[in-house]
């Protein structure tokens, strides 16, 4: 939403506060049929309209960032839907996108590597889950070279 003014001071930029990239975790994005209720209930109640107004898969325009997901389809805590829903809107709108689901692992997993493992939590190194971090990394080569230096001549 970096491109509506509304939600900024007057004056503002508008073109500075766009992101380069987006690259999102077992994202939550909806407040549908697939919503983590907890997080709406926190955000707007059971205000309907406030709720639907955090819907971010109806708001993908082209002007949304290119975008890296990522999501384990055994999350319980988050339904993997969010990160489908938002990926077939970037897709609908034509923005550079790539989606990883992985078939096990729970929420909130982070690099799923031993130095983040929380076992009292189920969160565990996972060799497979934890090449979401390679694969946004060369994603974000990809969507953002480097830029190239200058010759002196």
């Amino acid at each position: 939403m970096w491109h509506r003014a509304e939600f900024f001071p007057s004056g503002t930029d508008l073109s500075l506060q766009k992101p380069d990239a987006l690259l999102l975790s077992y994202p939550v994005i909806t407040s549908g049929d697939y919503a983590r209720q907890g997080s709406f209930d926190r955000l707007a109640g059971q205000d309907v309209e406030k709720r639907a107004s955090f819907s971010l898969e109806k708001f993908v325009t082209n002007k949304t960032p290119p975008t890296f997901l990522w999501h384990t389809i055994a999350d319980k805590t988050v339904p993997v839907q969010n990160s489908m829903l938002f990926f077939e809107e970037l897709l609908r709108f034509g923005v550079t996108a790539e989606l990883h689901l992985f078939p096990f692992g729970v929420h909130g997993l982070s690099l799923a590597t031993t130095e983040v493992s929380q076992p009292e939590k189920d969160r565990l190194p996972d060799a497979h889950v934890a090449q979401w971090m390679p694969l946004a990394v060369q994603w974000l080569e990809t969507v953002m070279p480097p830029a190239q230096p200058q010759s002196s001549d």
